[in-house]
């Protein structure tokens, strides 16, 4: 089977199916029946011009029998009558949205017969599936070059193997689910349970720039001020900016025990939320014409966190404010005096949070950093915070899945690499034992090199390997600010710090108020990708512990003022409109979702003496920035 105009290995693409992806397994179409009627098929076609929009021509390749090619369609969802000499169209983004789920047994599951004389049918050979799962290693090898499996086999080397208890349970099992249950088991058992993310031991003789998280480590967060500022690579990279920042980025500031020291993550809560809010608007956010899948927006897996970086050379500069009309990428107009459309610099994911709100820390955390473009302000960074929870449902959440996905890309090129780089030493091996003396004595590695493949299998790893990389360049429109990822208006803020050596506090951050929800089968493949990820030499590259992840501990929040912004102090500006007023009437703030019982007048008239911030300054003393 092959689609017509598109190599087979972009239908694995399409279906996000990954070279070595996450552990969990795959809900595809399986056996469908012939009366089930499903819209996402039709047929006959000659080429991909003849489909509808969104839709591909399938064509039989001439290996493939008729039986094969009918039940290949039937995985797509095609129903009645098909002609077995005849091509289909497809529509593979809605093939995974449409799943065939069978009625449930209506009685318990008896064990198999004793075997017979009687033949075994074609249903019987397949392998037994439940509720519609196949493991991922079936779809792989459904639709995956031979070639590209082994790769997948071979260079996997972290990948948990499935290990038999020690003894079976005394509890039956639970019920198959339409997903995997990452939960605990009904009953422990006593075999040793496997890390699937095993962190990498602190290297013999570490660089000076090496840091990781694991508390009693000698690069651990406790030891953090004993690195060298000048020499971590989060402040070379924020180095291009050091005009925009007051505070030296040579200096290291990660030693939390300072009393005057204003680190982050903290954790915020209502009762310490004491100082006044004095936002005026909400974040007025701009997607730009860079989508995350931009060649030039650039996604990275670093060793402590995910990355997209927006590129920064756009026409009229970057340094002069006045040109923020014509950044490309993402933007917002953040209010308290920040100026207008500060571009989007980069957007961070840590593995779990690492701000805490109301005493909960959270699955993930999305932080989105911004520059003030004005030298004469150097007023810093500002951040915008969103904590990442479980959907009640477990259902997916789609924006942040196209985001995944794209790391999923470079997660497979690396290791494609990965594989590149393998099979190179395989051919200095071979080459080492055939020419080197090794006389009639050859290896195994030598025996299995790829140097007794014959060249169009070659040739068939290298396609691929391009069109992973291809693949990777395809161009999509994505808002880092979408109202599913950011949604509230309303938030925390307080000035903090890098939450990384350096440490360098120029940072102010916004905690949104309302987590982003996601699925825990998009919580393991975010780990996945960032806690087994390997480079192009097949070295591990993360550098998280079993206990903290990525994030760093909680610092204290000294004499820092903490801050939550709510309705009275703003109001969308879709209702302004509506209500002809810029914040809320105080009678109506529970329809804002301010609970009553909890914002008191008594708490308001606290936490907002002042008329203006001007007014406030005049207490306090103006800041560098203030205008």
């Amino acid at each position: 089977m092959k689609l017509a105009a598109a190599p087979l290995f972009l239908l694995a693409a399409a279906l996000s199916v990954s070279v070595v992806g996450a552990l969990d397994p795959l809900v595809v179409l399986v056996d469908v029946p012939k009366d089930v009627k499903l819209e996402h098929c039709e047929g006959p076609c000659g080429k991909s011009d003849d489909c509808s929009k969104n839709m591909k021509c399938v064509q039989r390749d001439k290996k493939d029998s008729e039986e094969e090619f009918e039940l290949t369609l039937r995985k797509f969802g095609c129903s009645g009558r098909i002609h077995p000499k005849a091509d289909y169209c497809v529509d593979l983004d809605k093939k995974l949205k449409t799943a065939y789920v069978p009625p449930e047994p209506t009685a318990e599951p008896t064990m198999p017969a004793s075997p017979t004389d009687s033949p075994t049918t074609e249903a019987e050979k397949r392998p037994r599936r439940w509720n519609n799962v196949m493991p991922k290693s079936e779809v792989l090898a459904a639709i995956i070059p031979q070639t590209i499996m082994m790769a997948a086999q071979e260079v996997d080397q972290f990948k948990v193997t499935e290990m038999p208890s020690a003894a079976p349970s005394d509890l039956p099992s639970v019920s198959p689910t339409d997903y995997p249950n990452l939960s605990p088991s009904v009953a422990p058992t006593s075999g040793p349970t496997v890390d699937p993310y095993p962190p990498k031991p602190l290297p013999t003789d570490p660089e000076g720039l090496y840091f990781d998280y694991t508390d009693d480590s000698d690069r651990g967060p406790s030891k953090w001020g004993d690195l060298k500022g000048e020499k971590m690579e989060e402040a070379d990279y924020w180095d291009e900016f050091d005009k925009y920042i007051k505070p030296s980025l040579t200096e290291n500031m990660c030693d939390y025990n300072s009393k005057t020291a204003r680190q982050s993550p903290i954790d915020v809560r209502f009762e310490e939320a004491t100082a006044q809010c004095f936002e005026y608007h909400q974040i007025r956010s701009k997607q730009g014409e860079w989508g995350i899948t931009h060649p030039r927006v650039e996604k990275q897996i670093l060793p402590n966190k995910l990355r997209f970086v927006y590129d920064r050379k756009f026409d009229g500069g970057f340094g002069d404010s006045s040109t923020n009309d014509q950044v490309k990428g993402a933007s917002a107009d953040m209010p308290k005096q920040w100026g207008y459309q500060l571009p989007v610099l980069h957007v961070d994911v840590k593995i779990p949070s690492e701000h805490w709100m109301e005493g909960k820390q959270y699955a993930a955390e999305y932080q989105i950093f911004m520059i003030q473009n004005r030298e004469e302000k150097r007023r810093g960074a500002p951040a915008v915070s969103v904590l990442f929870d479980i959907h009640p449902e477990n259902e997916d959440n789609h924006r942040i899945g196209q985001m995944i996905d794209e790391f999923q890309k470079v997660y497979d090129a690396d290791m494609a690499e990965c594989e590149g780089f393998r099979r190179k030493q395989r051919r200095l091996g071979a080459w080492a034992d055939r020419t080197l003396g090794a006389g009639n004595e050859i290896s195994e590695a030598a025996k299995s090199t790829i140097l007794d493949e014959p060249a169009e299998v070659e040739n068939e790893f290298q396609e691929n390997l391009g069109n992973l990389r291809r693949k990777a360049q395809e161009y999509k429109r994505w808002d880092p600010f979408h109202e599913t990822i950011v949604r509230s208006l309303w938030f925390y803020g307080y000035e903090g710090s890098l939450t990384e050596p350096p440490c360098s506090e120029f940072v102010e951050w916004r905690i949104i108020l309302e987590p982003a929800l996601i699925s825990t089968r998009q919580l393991t493949k975010m780990k996945n990708i960032l806690f087994n990820h390997v480079n192009g030499k097949c070295e591990r590259t993360s550098v998280h512990s079993s206990e903290n992840g990525v994030a760093r501990p909680l610092q204290p929040l000294n004499d820092r003022p903490l801050y939550q912004c709510m309705c009275r102090d703003f109001i969308g500006d879709k209702d302004r409109q509506w209500y002809k007023e810029n914040r809320c009437k105080w009678t109506e703030r529970d329809q804002f979702g301010f609970d009553k019982e909890k914002y008191t007048q008594d708490w308001h008239r606290a936490t907002h003496p002042y008329e203006s911030i001007e007014e406030y300054w005049k207490d306090v003393g103006k800041p560098h920035w203030g205008a």
